[in-house]
């Protein structure tokens, strides 16, 4: 049988591989991870530079040629700050025990077997998770017709 000790190491790994994956998919250049991005159905539009125009740019990475020229998008910006995402996922971590074990049920179940979670905020405090790749740009130019088409085609009104 594991001790406390070694189950409260265990969560700490854990945690800290979680947050760095949340990290590293915050600073990724890619579509759902700028804050000018917005969606009409299935579909990413750059929200920045379509504002005023006839015309939307596709933002999204699904379209083929999109990933591809992400890595220059002078545009991009992350949704937010490693700080505001540290937060972020600390009082998930703190917060609602249905939602952690929904989203992470490697977490919760560790919390439930230490019984408490005493020490858990100066764990959560001391990860020095780095920002990742930063690599985006939208693509594409495509006509209202062509937007109208799509989100018919998956059953949105405009």
């Amino acid at each position: 049988m594991r001790t406390e000790g070694q189950v409260r190491q265990q969560l700490k790994q854990v945690l800290f591989r979680h947050l760095q994956k949340k990290l590293k998919s915050a600073f990724k250049h890619v579509p759902e991870s700028c804050i000018h991005n917005e969606t009409m159905g299935k579909i990413g539009f750059c929200g920045l530079q379509s504002v005023g125009q006839r015309y939307f740019i596709v933002c999204d990475s699904t379209v083929v040629g999109c990933l591809d020229k992400a890595k220059g998008c002078p545009f991009w910006k992350s949704r937010g700050t490693k700080t505001e995402l540290k937060a972020e996922f600390r009082a998930l971590v703190e917060g609602d025990k249905g939602r952690l074990a929904i989203e992470h049920p490697d977490v919760a179940a560790l919390l439930w077997v230490i019984g408490n979670s005493e020490g858990l905020a100066h764990d959560l405090d001391s990860f020095e998770g780095q920002p990742m790749d930063q690599s985006y740009s939208p693509t594409e130019i495509v006509g209202i017709s062509d937007i109208a088409a799509a989100a018919e085609q998956d059953g949105v009104i405009l």
